[in-house]
């Protein structure tokens, strides 16, 4: 990861900032901490900061809104080269207002009820993407994102295998591990694993991308070679076979 950090915002002794730092250091993410403007912009400053959380998101009140206060002035006053790539503004208590203009589009929102495994994963999909084939879970809407912006969602369970596939840079799951993380369990049926698969399957299809059972009670997500070819003759028929004539 070298010098690749996520930034939290948040009161240091909070509850939520220890178990973030917590989260993101057994999955090996580094985390700085800041509380306040000066401490923010000396951490982007240093450079490395590739995400930021902020706890200090309250909707409907953004005259003290200190997310959406720093997100702007880190906006307009550092270069795109230093500019975090992902900010996330957590809502920590239950509330019924809408989050709609609360803050700019580009910060997304964890609203009450969350997990923080959620937000854990959150910024590991952002940090270990996968060149080869590239998707990303979005924890805030339970989707699966695509590379040309299409998405589909998902149901907890898939969302959770999915967490799993994308923490292997082979995009790789092992039957045990996904019952242990998942089920808690060792014995893990192969029908009930399989089930959650094959829905999986039918949203991926679509995409060029499929799921295949590789032996040893192992799965791999990978291109579906026949579809892409298939949907590029398409392209060349319907581009190009009318600049023919058969008059």
């Amino acid at each position: 990861m070298g010098n690749v950090k996520v930034l939290i915002i948040a009161e240091e002794t909070s509850e939520i900032c220890l178990q973030l730092q917590t989260g993101l250091r057994a999955k090996g993410v580094a985390t700085v901490f800041a509380n306040n403007l000066t401490s923010v912009c000396r951490h982007i400053d240093e450079g490395g900061i590739r995400i930021v959380l902020c706890t200090m998101y309250k909707p409907c009140e953004q005259e003290t809104n200190h997310c959406c206060k720093f997100f702007e002035f880190v906006s307009e006053h550092f270069s795109s080269e230093l500019r975090p790539k992902f900010w996330a503004g957590i809502q920590v208590s239950p509330s019924s207002a809408t989050t709609e203009n609360a803050a700019s589009s580009e910060i997304d929102i964890f609203s009450w009820p969350f997990s923080m495994a959620v937000i854990v994963d959150y910024c590991c999909d952002r940090l270990f993407h996968n060149r080869e084939i590239d998707f990303y879970l979005d924890p805030v809407h339970m989707q699966v994102v695509f590379p040309k912006g299409s998405s589909v969602s998902l149901t907890g369970t898939e969302f959770q295998i999915l967490s799993l596939f994308r923490e292997s840079q082979e995009l790789r799951i092992c039957r045990e591990e996904v019952g242990k993380r998942i089920w808690r369990s060792n014995k893990t049926g192969a029908k009930t694993l399989e089930m959650h698969i094959s829905q999986l399957r039918r949203k991926f299809k679509p995409q060029g991308l499929k799921i295949n059972y590789l032996g040893n009670s192992e799965y791999g997500i990978m291109e579906n070679k026949n579809l892409i070819l298939i949907n590029l003759i398409f392209i060349l028929w319907t581009n190009f076979l009318p600049i023919y004539s058969f008059e």
